[in-house]
């Protein structure tokens, strides 16, 4: 996938283009409140190695009531030269909770909440109470174009 962000037409064929890994998983402030904190933590994938791996970067701190903020592109100063650049996540790790948020998904427990296919989910009794599992049945696979509708029509 990497590569293809690099193609003549994607989203990095430009003179100032980076990708980037990110990290992100939102902290509650206190056991039971409703205020989390999410850092955004990344590393830029054309720095070597040795360098990227010493150079944790962190892209921004989200606190509030409501989820993250999402923007996109940003001016960089280099050299006395203000660039406007693109970025691409071309990798996020993240946990279950968070996924479907930075997603503009539904959450695994929801229906439909799979991130893979089209399976709505069912109801099934685990010990006090139930849990939604995805069972193996024959079901369509999610889709690029799909995904990309379903998620702006959240």
């Amino acid at each position: 996938m990497y590569h293809n962000l690099n193609e003549k037409g994607g989203p990095l064929d430009c003179p100032h283009g980076y990708s980037l890994t990110l990290n992100c998983d939102g902290v509650p402030v206190f056991k039971s409140s409703l205020y989390s904190i999410w850092p955004l933590l990344g590393i830029v994938n054309e720095l070597p190695y040795p360098v990227r791996k010493e150079n944790v970067l962190l892209f921004g701190l989200w606190f509030g009531k409501c989820q993250m903020l999402s923007t996109v592109g940003f001016k960089l100063k280099r050299n006395g030269v203000l660039e406007q650049c693109r970025l691409v996540a071309a990798l996020m790790m993240c946990d279950s909770v968070a996924r479907p948020i930075l997603q503009n998904m539904t959450q695994f427990n929801g229906q439909y909440g799979c991130s893979l296919c089209l399976h709505p989910g069912e109801q099934v009794q685990k010990g006090k109470g139930t849990v939604k599992a995805y069972p193996f049945k024959d079901v369509p696979k999610r889709d690029h174009a799909s995904t990309i509708s379903d998620a702006r029509e959240l």
